[in-house]
């Protein structure tokens, strides 16, 4: 009785060390799961650092070229207003030529 009562466990102790086998297999699947999730969040981390960054100079540069459009419209109604035509400044040239022109546009005696 005794053989046929080891022989009836032996089935049984493979079992076991079957499923402490694949326990195994699956605990080492979750450690290399787990290396990768903690490779993943390392990289996401540093791309949000580097993204970050940026995002500040992209926010930086946006301003800086709002200032720099609001520049040039003044600068153009400046030169819109301002600006001689070919004539004027052709024919001021005659008047500056000739004395005639204001002392204090040019510096010199009007």
């Amino acid at each position: 009785m005794s053989t046929t009562h080891s022989t009836l466990l032996l089935p049984c102790v493979f079992r076991t060390a079957c499923r402490v086998q694949a326990l195994d297999e699956v605990q080492r699947s979750l450690d290399m799961l787990s290396s990768s999730c903690n490779a993943i969040s390392s990289v996401v981390s540093s791309t949000k650092s580097s993204s970050a960054a940026l995002l500040a100079d992209t926010e930086r540069l946006s301003k800086d070229l709002e200032g720099v459009e609001r520049k040039q419209a003044l600068v153009a109604q400046f030169l819109e207003t301002y600006q001689l035509t070919p004539d004027e400044a052709s024919g001021g040239k005659g008047l500056l030529e000739a004395g005639i022109w204001c002392h204090r546009c040019t510096g010199t005696p009007g």
